[in-house]
Parts: structure tokens; sequence; C-alpha cells
């Protein structure tokens, strides 16, 4: 502006004003319209435009020459950006498109009735759109962490659900260093979808459930189970499920199915047995626990 020092005695300011019957100065000109034509001008270097507004002396001309550099390297960056999202949802959706395709074609080739397949394509549609959340597999850089690290980590993000047994409350305050290596060898986490099984009747129980998140029904028929006719149980987070796998061989008798995206904390029965009987104090615990449990 009129402020800014000149090696040429001129400013842009003293540059004649457009538009005008009479020929007038920029610094003639009001403030309003002082203040459109900077902003237009300072719009014009970010987006490599051009106006009737040049640089009058060095200083100008400097700046100008900055306003240009920084306009090309912002522009650029932004529409590179951009054209990568947008290529990005591009193949995201032909990948869609490209599934679904072949899905339909698997369930006409296969003579799939229409009503099973109105089913199967509505909650592929469904399941595709939704987020699954990161498991350990999701995340490759935990591969280079320690194995030390990594269970504790691990134990970290367990321990929290486990102490919520009685049980396995007691044995972290013991051993809190055992029961990190607990969690690393017998407890596993994962997520289900909705209406995915967690188990099913006849199958051999080889874990136990404890629903950090989400919601899972259970469900008994006469036909599996020793109730008259079909129950339903609604578990919400916070609850164990099929905790007598850990204790004795057990036939599931029931469905369970989660009701909604659910996390769950898996404790394997073949895994938790070894462990605990690799530990003399707290094996001879758990086998106490164990009579109690089927007293």
């Amino acid at each position: 502006g009129k402020s800014a020092p000149s090696d040429t005695g001129s400013r842009w300011v003293d540059s004649p004003a457009a538009n005008f019957e009479h020929e007038h100065l920029f610094l003639d000109a009001s403030e309003v319209y002082q203040y459109t034509t900077a902003l237009h001008w300072a719009i014009a270097q970010s987006t490599l435009g051009a106006m009737e507004i040049s640089a009058r002396n060095t200083a100008e001309r400097l700046y100008t020459i900055l306003c240009l550099m920084l306009g090309l390297v912002c522009g650029s960056t932004l529409i590179s950006q951009l054209s990568a999202t947008l290529v990005e949802f591009q193949m995201i959706a032909q990948e869609k498109n490209n599934q679904l395709r072949a899905l339909r074609r698997y369930l006409q080739e296969n003579n799939v009735s229409t009503n099973t397949s109105s089913m199967v394509q509505r909650q592929a549609q469904e399941r595709w759109g939704q987020q699954e959340r990161l498991t350990k597999a999701d995340i490759p850089v935990l591969r280079l962490l320690s194995r030390d690290l990594h269970q504790a980590l691990h134990a970290e993000i367990c321990v929290p659900h486990l102490i919520r047994h009685p049980f396995l409350r007691i044995l972290w305050m013991l051993d809190t260093q055992w029961f990190t290596k607990f969690c690393a060898r017998a407890v596993e986490i994962s997520f289900r979808r909705n209406d995915d099984d967690i188990f099913v009747p006849g199958g051999e129980a080889v874990a136990a459930y404890f629903v950090a998140d989400g919601s899972v029904s259970y469900t008994q028929e006469p036909q599996t189970s020793p109730v008259v006719g079909t129950t339903t149980r609604e578990l919400d987070h916070g609850t164990w499920l099929c905790e007598s796998a850990l204790w004795s061989k057990w036939i599931h008798v029931g469905c369970a199915k989660a009701t909604s995206a659910c996390q769950l904390i898996e404790i394997s029965a073949f895994a938790c047995l070894r462990t605990l009987t690799g530990h003399s104090g707290i094996g001879e615990l758990a086998n106490e626990y164990c009579q109690a449990f089927h007293s």
C-alpha cells in the first residue's frame, strides 16, 4: 500500500483505477473499493489468475513473486489431494460394483430363489458400507514391537474387561506379570457384525466369551436343549458367556448370535488350562475354583 518502501517512487495505489469516467488513482478511491481490489488481487495470486493491478516497485514485485510461488504450491497440493481422493472413491465404488455384480451372477448361475437372493444382496450392501473395527492383524506396524511391549499392550486392552470376573480379578491381583502372559497366551479380541453367529448348538465349546461392547442374543430350542419351549435372552455388554468351557468339556446347547456390532473377549479353554497349570500356586487355586464351580 501507500506505507510500503519504494525504490521507484511509485506504488500500486498510484495506478489509475479502472471503471471511472475520469482518470482516478486507487489512492483516491473509497476504502471499500481499495479493500475489495486488494482482496481480488490476493485471490488472483493464489489461483494464478491475472488482474489490472501490477507491481510498481521492487518490494511489490518480490511480494508478488512470493505470493505466486505460494499459490502454485498450495494450489497444486490441493488439486492433487482432491484428485487422489476422487480416484480413491471411484476405485472403492468400482470395487463394490464389481463385487455385487459377481454376487448377482453367482446367485443366478446357482438358481437361487428370488427371496433368498434379495436377502443376500441386501445384507451384502448393508455390510459393505459398515466400517469394521481394527484388529491386531490390521496394524502391521505392531509386528515391529518387542514381545514384552506387545504383551503389555494386549494386556492393557484386555485387563479392564477380564477383571470384571471375580476369579480373574484375584489372579490379576496375585501376579500381574503372570496375568500379562495369560492374556497373551489365552485371550483374544474378536468382533462380530449384526446377525453373526458366535456359536451354534452341537458344537464343542472351545472358549468363554465376555461381551465387551454391543449385544448378543442366546436362544435355546427344545430339540437341542432341555427347555419346554424356545427361550431367548438378550445379553448386553459386561456379560460372560459360556464360562463352562473353561472348567469342563462342554457341548453348546444353544445358539449365540450378535444382535449388533459387538466386541468379544475370548478366552481359549485349552490355552487357559495350559497357562493355569504352568504356575503351581495359581494352578492349585484354579483347581479349587473349578471344584467350587461344579458343586
